[in-house]
């Protein structure tokens, strides 16, 4: 969304859709950026059913609608758009996570989340690639063909299936090399748990020593039995007892 007008524009194209409980609006609406400063939509429009004749049989298709009150030019679906489809899916499996932020309904996210799509340049792709080391190469080799930002750029489906990485051999080197990474990652892991569980019991021990410390500091007297009388005890005397004995007593009326 280029400025306010186009943003009073699209908001007028889907009214309908903005009524409450209007599940598509939540879909479709402009998504913000924290700044405030831009919008983004999806490129979407609305259809309607028309008869048509399609080898001498009437079928009802649906075709868009007032596209000339959009903010935006449509954009015509090709196999490039595919290319990019199988690279975000790609990407998800390889990666363990989306390409961008999405949520549940795997929407983007926010604002920011298609902000990062609309700027997205080759720039954006190799820095996304380098963030994630445990792709193997030649698989990355394959997402950077299906992840370029121009369409005209993006392999065809037949190219897609002639390239390394559907190769059976390759692939299986790389699937190797993956999970000895993986089996690395784990010895990591389980070195890390075994030096949080060494250090927990150090923890422990010196918490002990420390009480143990601050007990002896405070020359605490802890009797060891009470009596309980109706009258109070005289204190005794020392005449009574040694004098490295220490006796305390405690009054209970």
């Amino acid at each position: 969304i280029q400025n306010n007008d186009d943003f009073d524009k699209y908001k007028e194209y889907f009214e309908k859709e903005q009524k409450p409980d209007t599940k598509r609006w939540d879909k479709i609406k402009p998504r913000i950026t924290v700044d405030n400063a831009r919008a983004y939509v999806v490129k979407t429009f609305n259809t309607e059913n028309k008869e048509e004749v399609l080898l001498r049989v009437k079928k009802n298709v649906e075709s868009p609608v007032n596209t000339e009150n959009l903010p935006y030019n449509l954009v015509e679906a090709t196999s490039a758009v595919d290319a990019w489809s199988l690279g975000v899916i790609f990407f998800t499996l390889l990666a363990g996570e989306p390409l961008f932020s999405v949520n549940r309904d795997d929407d983007l996210k926010d604002g920011s989340a298609m902000q990062e799509l609309f700027e997205w340049n080759k720039d954006s792709l190799e820095l996304k690639m380098s963030d994630f080391p445990q792709i193997p190469r030649i698989a990355k080799d394959l997402l950077r063909k299906l992840l370029q930002p121009l369409p005209s750029d993006r392999p065809t489906m037949k190219q897609v299936l002639t390239d390394a990485f559907f190769d059976a051999d390759k692939v299986d080197t790389a699937l190797e090399k993956l999970k000895e990474g993986q089996e690395e990652l784990k010895k990591g892991q389980d070195i890390l748990k075994d030096l949080s569980n060494g250090l927990q019991a150090e923890l422990s021990r010196t918490r002990s020593i420390l009480l143990y410390g601050m007990f002896e500091a405070t020359e605490v007297q802890t009797p060891t039995a009470f009596i309980i009388t109706k009258n109070e005890l005289q204190k005794p005397t020392c005449k009574d007892h040694n004098d490295n004995d220490k006796i305390a007593l405690t009054t209970f009326l």
